[in-house]
């Protein structure tokens, strides 16, 4: 379980931290890097999380903001079945926590984030 807003009264104890990763189509231009930098995404289709994922959506949004990047995002995403949805047929990125790896389709790829902006805790 992670830390919700607004649920003051209950107590939450992190075990466990996935890192961010960017996630698209495995024949993007993209795919051939190593890592993806925020400012590789400016104008590409982006997806961010939606407020049914605060916690995800708000250390993407604190990333981007770090890169000093105005993220203007063309949908947001509820799950991961619906990013897989929306990546595949649309063809945009998006950045979710390295454990969903294992639900993505062979047409999926992911890449790291560039260190150049440490992640946040």
């Amino acid at each position: 379980m992670r830390p919700e807003e607004h649920m003051g009264d209950l107590a939450c104890r992190r075990v466990r931290t996935d890192a961010l990763i960017f996630v698209f189509p495995s024949d993007h231009r993209l795919a051939s890097q190593a890592a993806v930098a925020p400012e590789e995404i400016v104008n590409e289709t982006f997806y961010l999380p939606s407020k049914a994922a605060p916690a995800v959506r708000r250390v993407v949004l604190e990333y981007f903001n770090r890169a000093g990047i105005d993220l203007k995002p063309e949908y947001e995403v509820h799950n991961v079945v619906h990013a897989i949805s929306m990546i595949t047929s649309t063809r945009g990125i998006m950045m979710l926590p390295a454990y969903t790896k294992r639900y993505l389709p062979d047409s999926i790829t992911t890449r790291p984030r560039g260190e150049k902006y440490p992640r946040s805790t």
